[in-house]
């Protein structure tokens, strides 16, 4: 099995590097932003050092939080540049942008990701979000789900 942790928060990273020297994880750190267009993205912090957002409007951004430039990467493009062909599992806690992993690459979805963990947020919702819902459904049966953080299998994968 091969591990690749994304994350935006160029604050989390050296975390995640000590967490994963201390527990001598075997994982693959990428300090992305998920974007499936454009080559970088502004960050914004927010009040707490894990959080923040693409979206300056998020709630959880502060007004006088840093901003940062992060270079993007979608899901697509890691499985490229991985080489990775088969099956992968996927948990995606990407603060706003899930919306955009589903609609934009959700062929990639369907066809590679047998197991799909995901905060959904709905205070940033879209008027189509009901429609992304049904769009999951039809290739993904909805397992569980605690508050906004969803799990879903795919059917067909």
């Amino acid at each position: 099995m091969f591990v690749i942790g994304v994350e935006a928060n160029p604050k989390l990273i050296s975390v995640i590097e000590k967490t994963r020297e201390i527990n001598d994880g075997l994982f693959e750190i990428l300090h992305r932003a998920y974007a499936t267009s454009g080559n970088t993205i502004t960050f914004h912090e927010a009040s707490e050092m894990w959080g923040g957002s693409s979206y300056s409007n998020h709630p959880l951004v502060s007004e006088d939080g840093e901003t940062h430039e992060i270079t993007t990467a979608s899901l697509s493009d890691i499985l490229a540049d991985y080489k990775i062909d088969g099956k992968v599992q996927l948990i995606a806690d990407i603060e706003g942008q899930e919306i955009d992993l589903i609609t934009d690459e959700y062929d990639t979805l369907s066809s590679h990701c047998e197991l799909l963990i995901i905060e959904l947020h709905d205070d940033l919702v879209r008027p189509d979000m009901e429609t992304i819902r049904e769009q999951l459904r039809t290739d993904f049966e909805h397992v569980d789900s605690i508050e906004r953080t969803h799990v879903y299998y795919n059917k067909n994968v």
